[in-house]
């Protein structure tokens, strides 16, 4: 899984790209943003986010960046959240294991599988697509007529509710 992983990672020519899989404007429409305004963000402390640079856990200073790239941005960010979610040095070095630095990872795009200890992407919408049109297709297949008829007044009534609330 860690190949898989890789996709998931920001790279320097992403803030260029405009089809990219990760572009600039994702990260901050107001151009590169100082370090401090992303740790406050997160409610990371300033001093934590120094320490993490200190301890090998971002490969920039966040002290001397004045603006970050996109991918300095999103490893703050990723190393960032798990520091304020409560992670410790111990808990980094199980978490991170298996990770390349510098850990420029999309969190939209990664769960952490603890069954599995490993990290993982997380499927995309035409995954989650492609089952709700098997799942309907076994619903046919085996004459679940009832389960049918509950999902269309669903989507009837909301279909109703998004009339009402529309302003058109």
């Amino acid at each position: 899984m860690p190949g898989d992983v890789e996709q998931a990672r920001v790279h320097d020519q992403d803030a260029q790209a405009t089809d990219s899989l990760f572009s600039y404007d994702e990260i901050s429409s107001n151009g590169g943003r100082k370090p401090s305004e992303v740790c406050e963000q997160m409610g990371l402390n300033w001093l934590a986010a120094q320490q993490l640079y200190a301890d090998g856990w971002i490969s920039f200073d966040p002290v001397e960046t004045t603006e970050m790239t996109v991918p300095q941005e999103v490893e703050l960010t990723f190393v960032g959240r798990l520091v304020a979610a409560g992670c410790d040095h111990n808990i980094l070095t199980f978490l991170l294991a298996d990770l390349e630095k510098p850990y420029a990872y999309r969190v939209d795009r990664l769960y952490y599988d603890w069954e599995g200890r490993c990290w993982d992407l997380l499927p995309r919408y035409e995954h989650f697509r492609s089952l709700f049109q098997e799942w309907l297709e076994d619903l046919v297949d085996s004459g679940q007529l009832r389960k049918l008829q509950e999902l269309k007044e669903r989507l009837e009534r909301s279909i109703h509710n998004l009339h009402r609330m529309s302003p058109w």
